[in-house]
Order: structure tokens, then C-alpha cells, then sequence
């Protein structure tokens, strides 16, 4: 059903679709898309977005330790295009060949989009169905471009969704920061030399009231 699902995918090619799937696979490679959009989140409300950045920088870096380096090494599965005849691929970009891997599960272009997705759509609420439509075209991509197997995607959405919850709970973790704050300076006279304890504050004058009639 997985080698089905694949072939009939990435059998079904046009130029329209070899555009928009390549990109959607080029932009997130190395994390570009997520890097920048958090990069404008805190740019646009510096408090929230650094809670932001942080839950995305800490989402994506578990993304890659437990893909990367740890579960693609483990389960050693070649990708599609090295195990199958027949599977159709497009040249890759320059950002995914800076960090060439021949493993194919879990897929860690999915693993980094849903982690991001689960960030970004829990600090904006709007956002989620565009979320969910790019991560959607992102894993569709990977196996359209025949570099992932449909099991490579979902296995990738678990663990990316889990380092999204736990890059969540790590940014809240962290104090805030009050921007701006401001100090307040109390000012503490000494006594005056007569024993005064309110420190020698000139006292208030209040104008004499003046009864009705009195013209002098």
C-alpha cells in the first residue's frame, strides 16, 4: 500500500505542479520558511515573538536531533528513487544538497514543518488552516518529488508534532522580560538639623478664605 500510494503519486507529473511542489520542498529545506517567518513574528511584537522564536528554535532543533541523528541513521531505510525503479525525481536545490542524506524515515522535511506548524498555529490562531495547507503541500512534495515514502510523511508529522509540543512548553518556562521597564527612585531627606523627620519639607500654604463682604 506505501510503494502504491508512492508510485501513483509521483506518476502523476505536470509542469504546473513540478513548479509549486519543487518549491514548497525548496523552502523549507534547512528550515528557511520557518526561520524567517519567526524572524517576523519577532519583529512584529518583540515580547510574544522572542516566546515565538524560542519555541520554534527549540521545536526545530529536536526535529533534527531525533530525525537526523538519531532515527534515520537507526532504521537505514534507503529512500525511493534508490529502491525503486522507475520513480521519477526533479533536481534538487542547493540548500538540500548542502546536507545530503541517502535515509528515507522519518521524513524531516515534515518532522521540522509540523513542529513549526504546531508553534505558529498556537501563538496565531488565524493562521492555522494556512498552516495546515503548507505542511500539507510539504509532504505531498516530498513524495511527489519521490524522495519519501507516504509512511516517511506521517511517521515525520508524529515526531514533528511532538517536538512542537515540546518546544511550547519550553518557552513558557522561560520569565518573561518586561520591556521598557522603568525604575522608580525614591528620594529620602535627612532629618533637618532641628530633629524634623519629614526632612525639612517647606510646608503647605493655604490661602486665607475671605468672608462674604470683606472688600479689605
Amino acid at each position: 500500500m506505501d510503494t502504491r500510494l508512492l508510485l501513483w503519486i509521483n506518476s502523476h507529473h505536470n509542469s504546473f505542479f513540478d513548479a509549486l511542489l519543487w518549491w514548497a520542498s525548496a523552502a523549507t529545506d534547512l528550515y528557511c520558511a520557518w526561520w524567517l517567518l519567526g524572524i517576523a513574528a519577532w519583529r512584529g511584537d518583540r515580547k510574544q515573538g522572542r516566546r515565538v522564536l524560542l519555541s520554534v528554535a527549540v521545536a526545530l532543533a529536536l526535529a533534527y536531533v531525533s530525525v537526523d541523528l538519531i532515527l534515520k541513521p537507526l532504521a537505514a531505510r534507503p529512500r525511493p528513487f534508490d529502491a525503486l525503479a522507475g520513480v521519477r525525481t526533479l533536481e534538487l536545490s542547493w540548500l538540500g544538497e548542502l546536507v545530503p542524506s541517502r535515509f528515507s524515515f522519518p521524513s524531516g522535511h515534515c518532522a521540522s514543518s509540523a513542529a513549526a506548524a504546531v508553534v505558529f498555529g498556537s501563538f496565531y490562531r488565524r493562521a492555522r488552516l494556512p498552516l495546515a495547507i503548507i505542511v500539507g503541500l510539504v509532504a505531498y512534495s516530498r513524495v511527489y518529488l519521490g524522495m519519501h515514502y507516504p509512511s516517511d510523511c506521517l511517521a515525520g508529522f508524529a515526531i514533528g508534532t511532538a517536538c512542537g509540543i515540546c518546544g511550547l512548553r519550553v518557552a513558557r518556562r522561560v520569565p518573561e522580560t518586561a520591556d521598557n521597564s522603568r525604575s522608580t527612585i525614591n528620594i529620602i531627606h535627612p532629618p533637618d538639623a532641628e530633629g524634623d523627620p519629614s526632612g525639612g519639607e517647606m510646608p503647605r500654604c493655604k490661602a486665607p478664605v475671605r468672608a462674604r463682604g470683606d472688600v479689605s
